[in-house]
């Protein structure tokens, strides 16, 4: 399959208006890429965002920090129909590189692995902040691993405010009965 032939569905949370400039730079982002591209954005109301986005209106529970978890039941409903799922937060830009990049790495992981990402945000000076890696998160040494070119390892933030998950990988999750589980407090909040 070409890169231009994949079927991507992205799932974006968006709550209320706060972040509108932001999600309309995402979908426009989304809507330059050259794969077949379907947008679905979860909030609690109506929005208006062109015809080619399907607005998913509810929350999963009555705690509007569950708004995160709402694609999930659309995502696993639509698990055959998509190559590639992306979810993200309204304040998260996926490109198209990245894309590329994680089918790239995908095709040499194991079923039992799914890439991650390295969040960054860039300052006035283009100055790159690492959103993810801070506090007491670290790499963990033993994890590291080499899978063809590429060396992996785990990182101790599991916050899924972003990830992406081919059919194969989807599935999976959605097998192994922790997808979807209703929204819950532990290690990290709601949210998360």
């Amino acid at each position: 399959m070409s890169r231009s032939d994949l079927k991507i569905l992205v799932g974006i949370a968006n709550f209320g208006t706060k972040n509108q400039w932001y999600l309309r730079r995402l979908l426009h982002e989304y809507r330059r890429m050259p794969h077949k591209v379907d947008l679905c954005v979860f909030s609690n109301i109506p929005k208006s965002l062109g015809e080619d986005v399907e607005v998913c209106m509810g929350l999963p529970e009555k705690d509007p920090w569950s708004l995160p978890h709402a694609h999930k039941k659309v995502f696993a409903d639509r698990a055959d129909r998509y190559d590639l799922f992306i979810y993200s937060e309204d304040d998260t830009l996926i490109t198209r590189e990245a894309v590329d990049a994680f089918m790239e790495v995908s095709a040499v992981l194991p079923d039992t692995r799914i890439a991650g990402f390295i969040r960054y945000e860039l300052d006035g000076d283009g100055r790159r902040s690492y959103s993810t890696i801070h506090s007491h998160f670290h790499w963990v040494p033993d994890s590291v691993q080499t899978y063809g070119h590429f060396r992996t390892a785990r990182l101790t933030n599991e916050h899924s405010g972003c990830y992406m998950a081919t059919r194969r990988q989807l599935h999976r999750a959605v097998a192994s009965g922790g997808y979807l589980i209703a929204p819950s407090e532990g290690r990290y909040d709601k949210l998360c």
